[in-house]
């Protein structure tokens, strides 16, 4: 896990295949899209390991439902892809956010033929909207965003292929799946929308359990209901918008913040591949700090660019979400799946030295490379 010790999930044939279904009409059956396929059936890149819950659902049970021809790439590399969705004239791209990133910030993407491309989605982790629009121009594709967990399918919510997306929404329930948003603190009262509260979903999907965890899988499903473990709010028109998890909260000056927000806004600097937030303890001040991790893009680094994200921050944060320290590293700590490790990321910020030139500037550029 991200914030804490992996569990084993239980799944039933039936709870797979009922997330199959339920993806598979959620995308109208795979036929009903803005342009015909090129091939007359739809050709998929599965380019993420079926061994992952995401990979499984979208790239191998949903597409083999359609009738689909899957393209296995084994190196997942943003070459490989594009070249592949150029040879085969493929249609849907199944992807993670960091495969989209991958894909726009390729050098030579523009020389490659990707207009075959129809519809793409993304999922496990959020994707600023920047870059997703950059993908759309470049292919013509719709590119969708996805949320669930491993718990539940994996996918509970996606946004609808009819329509446009909203930025940072992951829009509705699939089909037979039900949600609620409850208070935080006691987590048995649904809260009105536009309030952050912990999800709950319950449909066919959800897991049987935690394989030899009975407290934890009584903790997790409840009366039914799945606590996710995930704080999202619903907005005025009934998007919902994932804010981060429970365990990511940062208490700074008071105020609680999910460093999901803050991460987005350091990755739309042309500046930053990568990005990590965490809150760190300052025990001089008896107070919780915003810290972040960056991944600087060739060509960028130091104290220049460290000043540019601050100054980008500040513009548009509030005072308390502005991180206090921004240390630059050539890469992120990763769990197994990919995702920022944020136990890793801490201990790394933890241990290293603060900087002493500057406020808030933390350790940076070649002193750190």
């Amino acid at each position: 896990g991200t914030t804490g010790p992996p569990k084993g999930v239980m799944h039933t044939h039936y709870s797979l295949m009922a997330n199959a279904l339920q993806t598979y009409y959620w995308t109208r059956g795979w036929w009903r899209y803005h342009r015909p396929y090129p091939a007359g059936w739809p050709y998929v890149v599965s380019a993420i390991p079926f061994f992952h819950s995401y990979g499984l659902t979208v790239a191998l049970h949903e597409p083999l439902l359609a009738g689909a021809t899957l393209i296995l790439v084994p190196k997942p590399k943003a070459e490989e892809i594009i070249k592949t969705i150029q040879r085969y004239r493929a249609t849907h791209l199944p992807a993670t956010p960091r495969m989209i990133r991958e894909i726009v910030n390729h050098p030579r993407v523009e020389d490659y033929d990707l207009g075959s491309l129809i519809l793409s989605v993304t999922g496990g982790a959020p994707l600023e909207w920047e870059t997703a629009e950059r993908f759309m121009k470049l292919t013509g594709a719709r590119l969708h965003h996805g949320y669930g967990l491993t718990e539940a399918g994996p996918v509970t919510h996606c946004t609808p292929v009819d329509r446009e997306p909203k930025p940072g929404s992951v829009g509705f329930p699939l089909p037979d799946t039900e949600f609620r948003i409850v208070d935080l603190e006691t987590g048995r009262y649904d809260v009105p929308s536009g309030k952050p509260g912990e999800l709950l979903v319950r449909g066919p999907q959800v897991m049987r359990g935690y394989w030899r965890r009975p407290e934890e899988t009584r903790r997790a499903l409840r009366d039914g209901w799945l606590y996710t473990g995930d704080v999202a709010i619903l907005d005025e028109d009934g998007w919902l918008h994932i804010l981060g998890r429970r365990g990511e909260r940062i208490v700074s000056e008071g105020h609680a913040l999910w460093p999901g927000e803050v991460e987005a806004l350091l990755r739309s600097h042309p500046g930053v591949e990568e990005a990590a937030v965490v809150g760190v303890a300052d025990p001089m001040r008896c107070a919780m700090d915003v810290q972040a991790l960056i991944v600087p893009k060739a060509g960028y680094g130091g104290r220049e660019l460290v000043s540019s994200l601050l100054s980008l921050c500040r513009e548009h944060l509030e005072a308390y979400k502005v991180p206090s320290r921004i240390l630059i590293v050539e890469e992120l700590p990763k769990t197994p799946r990919r995702k920022n490790d944020r136990r890793g990321v801490r201990r790394l910020l933890e241990a290293s030295p603060g900087f002493e030139g500057g406020e808030g500037e933390g350790p940076y550029g070649e002193e750190n490379r």
